[in-house]
C-alpha cells in the first residue's frame, strides 16, 4: 500500500503511518513533490489495519510526547490553506483542528512537521517549488481559536527536512551555503549560529544532513563538502571534524548512549565513528548511493537504503564485536 512514515505509537500496540490514496488532491500536489496520503493505523501485534471512521489526508505526520497522540497535517487542495489535527489513537478520533487559511510560498504544500518538546509549537516545512527554499510555518497549539491569523512564518535556503528541534523552543537548520542557523519557534527569528573554527560557515558547501542525540547534547551535521562535523550544544562549539567520505555525505545517525556515529552519502560507503574523538572506526562500500541511515538502540544492527539508477535497496550490517557482516536486499 505504499506505508510511509511509520511510528510505532501506544507503548508499541499500535503502528500508525499513511499510505497512499487515489485522492483527487495528487493531481496538483504531485507536481510540487508531494504525494498527499491517508491516515492509517494497524494492530501492531496482529498487523491488521484498523478500521477509520474517516478518510484523514495527511502529508506530514509526527507522534506526541503522550505516545496514544499524532499530529499531522495537510494541505488543500491547490494549496490555499494548511490544517494540523491532532488526533487521539485509541479512540481512533481527532482531538483538536487548527487552520491556516492562507497559501504559503507558491501556494505550496506542506511535507514536514515536527513538534516542540513540550508539544507547544507545531512546525511545519514547505518546499517552495518556485525557489526551492524552505518556508516554516510554527503553530502555537496552546491557542483556543479554530483558525490561526498570525503564524511565526521564516524563509530560509534549504531543505525542510534539514532541521532538528532544540530545547528552550528553538530549531536548527542547516542551509545550502554551508550555515547552520539556530532560530526561535516562539518568534520565527534566526538568534545565532553555529560556526566552525574558522568562524565563517560550518561547513564549506551546503549542509545535507543533522541529526541530534537523544540527550540533547550532541548535534551532527553531515554536508556536501564530504565532511561530518560534531558540536556541544551546551557550548555550541565544534568537537570534531570527521573526514573519510569521498564524496557528498547524505545521511547521518547516532547511538543512543552517543558513542557511535554512523554516516552514508554518494560515494557509496556506511562509516562508522567515534563520537568522543572523531576516529574512524570501519568503513563499507555498497555499491549504492546511501541516503538514509539509522541504528538500533542496542547498537548491534544498521539499517540504510541506497539508490543507483533508479534501483532501490535495503542494507543491513549487523555488528558482531569486531566484525560486521552485511546483508543488501533489493
Amino acid at each position: 500500500v505504499g506505508s510511509t512514515n511509520l511510528h510505532l505509537a501506544c507503548n508499541d500496540r499500535l503502528l500508525v503511518g499513511a499510505v497512499h490514496a487515489d485522492l483527487e488532491v495528487n493531481e496538483y500536489s504531485t507536481r510540487k513533490g508531494v504525494t498527499n496520503k491517508k491516515l492509517q493505523i494497524w494492530d501492531y501485534t496482529t498487523g491488521k489495519p484498523l478500521e477509520m471512521g474517516t478518510e484523514e489526508t495527511c502529508s506530514a505526520l509526527c507522534v506526541m510526547s503522550d505516545p496514544d497522540k499524532v499530529v499531522f497535517a495537510r494541505s488543500e487542495k491547490f494549496g490555499n490553506a494548511t490544517h494540523v489535527i491532532v488526533w487521539d489513537l485509541l479512540g481512533n478520533q481527532a482531538l483538536k483542528e487548527v487552520k491556516y487559511d492562507a497559501p504559503v510560498g507558491n501556494n505550496d504544500y506542506v511535507n514536514f512537521l515536527k513538534l516542540s518538546h513540550n508539544d507547544r509549537y507545531c512546525v511545519l516545512g514547505f518546499n517552495n517549488s518556485f525557489d526551492n527554499h524552505a518556508e516554516f510555518v510554527v503553530f502555537d497549539m496552546n491557542q483556543t481559536h479554530h483558525e490561526v491569523t498570525d503564524p511565526c512564518l521564516l524563509r530560509l535556503d534549504a531543505n525542510t527536512d534539514c532541521t532538528v528541534i532544540l530545547p528552550r523552543d528553538e530549531a536548527v537548520t542547516g542551509l545550502r551555503n554551508g550555515d547552520l542557523v539556530v532560530w526561535s519557534l516562539r518568534t520565527g527569528q534566526p538568534s545565532r549560529q553555529l560556526l566552525s573554527g574558522s568562524g565563517v560557515h560550518a561547513h564549506n558547501k551546503e549542509v545535507k544532513a543533522v541529526v541530534l542525540s537523544e540527550d540533547n547534547r550532541y548535534l551532527v551535521s553531515a554536508s556536501a563538502d564530504g565532511t561530518l562535523k560534531v558540536w556541544d550544544m551546551q557550548t555550541e562549539r565544534q568537537m570534531s571534524t570527521l573526514r573519510g567520505h569521498k564524496d557528498e555525505v547524505w545521511c547521518v545517525a547516532i547511538s543512543p548512549d552517543n558513542e557511535i556515529v554512523v554516516s552514508g552519502g554518494k560515494d557509496a560507503s556506511i562509516r562508522l565513528w567515534r563520537m568522543k574523538n572523531g576516529s574512524e572506526i570501519c568503513a563499507f562500500s555498497t555499491a549504492v548511493d546511501v541516503f538514509y541511515v539509522t541504528m538500533s538502540h542496542d547498537k548491534g544492527t544498521i539499517v540504510a537504503l541506497g539508490d543507483k539508477f533508479g534501483a532501490r535497496k535495503l542494507i543491513m550490517l549487523q555488528v558482531v564485536r569486531t566484525k560486521i557482516r552485511r546483508t543488501v536486499t533489493s
